[in-house]
């Protein structure tokens, strides 16, 4: 299924986050949050703002079902609210010094604790307790942005019921999908790559990547529907995109991560490949490189002192092994999973949209 070339996909995500963002940035929530240094760590990702794939795709999938996607704006900013602490924990894991082109949370108010408080060797401790403290902030904060999806009558008993089936499900199911993806993610990264699968990788995806955004597509058809109903088959096929979709787009950010450019990126290439992550690039390449190869890899990856020259070599290794090729391949069989879920929408603008997201999803370059 060809996308149509009358839609550009990146002005119609561009257009759709700005109206996210207006509406985010009149948020009383974190305004009341004090004292400044919490107040700036729980905004400033959300200030520099990042593709807001999710929220779109929640409101297209509303919009694809025929609902009201100015009713479904708070969850679609919730959405993204819960996908920024995320991203903040994410980073004090992985240790990461930068996202999207700026310090990471921690590391900027490590900073700030040097430079403004004079905290010398506890600067470090308390830019990482900034750092967890402003993600708790957001987590809240995005159950409070999904509350508000939630009719004003209390007599609408059915959407009253979806909201608070919605909320129960991120945080009873997703949440622990996505922890416990996190969880695998730094248990694989110290496991040797003989032992590692392709099978514990996609696995790994599911629950940390693509857990996500398929429940974003599942809400977007419920609040469409009005009524929590997840054996519909558009609720089901939904979702079934968004798992697919998602998958896809981590798969292209894990070879973003070692093909890309930096200044798109907005972080330094080949930063997984430092710290260790099994990414599928990585396990296919050395699965399929010669005894010499496989040990010069495992002398590079994992290696944090690693020199840029070596970094750069084990990202061609993964070029030239196969590995990068392998995990396209599997993220476009992904993207055609997604676009075989969409039969269950009648043709028009409303579907077209969803299959120029699902294009995008491997055609991206950041």
């Amino acid at each position: 299924m060809a996308p149509s070339n009358d839609l550009n996909i990146e002005q119609e995500l561009n257009a759709t986050s700005q109206r996210l963002r207006s509406h985010l940035e009149a948020s009383a929530y974190y305004k009341k949050v004090s004292p400044d240094h919490l107040r700036e760590a729980a905004w400033a990702y959300l200030e520099v703002g990042g593709k807001y794939l999710r929220p779109c795709l929640l409101l297209w999938c509303c919009r694809a079902l025929g609902g009201n996607e100015e009713k479904a704006l708070p969850a679609a900013l919730a959405i993204e609210v819960f996908h920024t602490w995320t991203l903040v924990h994410d980073d004090i894991i992985d240790r990461d010094a930068v996202r999207r082109g700026r310090p990471t949370i921690h590391e900027e108010f490590r900073r700030r604790g040097e430079m403004q408080l004079g905290l010398g060797e506890f600067s470090s401790h308390y830019g990482q307790s900034l750092a967890m403290l402003a993600g708790d902030v957001q987590h809240g904060w995005a159950v409070c942005l999904f509350s508000e999806a939630a009719p004003q009558d209390c007599h609408d008993e059915d959407s009253l019921a979806l909201v608070l089936s919605l909320l129960r499900e991120l945080e009873g199911e997703v949440l622990t999908r996505l922890v416990e993806g996190e969880v695998l993610d730094m248990q694989l990264s110290r496991r040797p790559l003989p032992e590692v699968k392709e099978e514990e990788i996609l696995h790994l995806i599911a629950g940390k990547s693509a857990a996500l955004f398929a429940f974003a597509a599942q809400v977007g058809a419920m609040l469409a529907k009005g009524r929590y109903c997840p054996e519909d088959a558009q609720v089901k096929a939904l979702r079934g995109f968004g798992h697919h979709a998602g998958t896809a787009f981590q798969l292209q950010d894990d070879i973003l991560g070692v093909s890309g450019r930096e200044a798109e990126l907005g972080k330094p290439v080949g930063s997984d490949v430092r710290e260790g992550k099994r990414t599928l690039p990585l396990i296919f390449s050395w699965q399929h490189a010669s005894s010499h190869l496989r040990r010069r890899l495992e002398e590079i990856v994992g290696k944090r002192e690693a020199s840029q020259q070596e970094i750069e070599e084990a990202c061609a290794l993964l070029q030239e092994l196969g590995g990068i090729a392998h995990t396209r391949l599997l993220a476009e069989k992904h993207v055609t999973c997604a676009l075989n879920c969409l039969e269950v929408l009648e043709p028009g603008p409303e579907k077209e949209l969803l299959v120029r997201l699902a294009h995008f999803m491997v055609e991206r370059t950041h």
